[in-house]
């Protein structure tokens, strides 16, 4: 499958695994942070989870869904939650 980008999507599904995708890069972002903005990070992580949730079925271990962060969520069969506190930086988990 080709990488997705704004301007590759062609389905509601690629649009559904891109917007997870980019959220994804969000939590990253604030979980890497010293001090998140309150309450951000927990939002963030919520909405990347039921973006994930809605993609249980067709996106698959081993099967690149032409986005990284989502594929390796799938990949580990772990929360958004566990890999956001693989990037908590001076925190113990998020």
């Amino acid at each position: 499958m080709k990488n997705l980008t704004h301007m590759t999507v062609e389905s509601r599904d690629e649009a559904l695994i891109y917007m997870t995708e980019c959220t994804l890069a969000t939590v990253c972002d604030l979980a890497g942070r010293a001090r998140p903005p309150k309450g951000e990070l927990q939002r963030q992580i919520a909405i990347a989870q039921t973006g994930m949730d809605a993609l249980r079925g067709f996106v698959t271990a081993g099967r690149y869904c032409g986005a990284g962060r989502v594929q390796e969520i799938v990949d580990a069969g772990i929360s958004v939650q566990v890999c956001a506190g693989k990037f908590a930086v001076g925190r113990n988990g998020v």
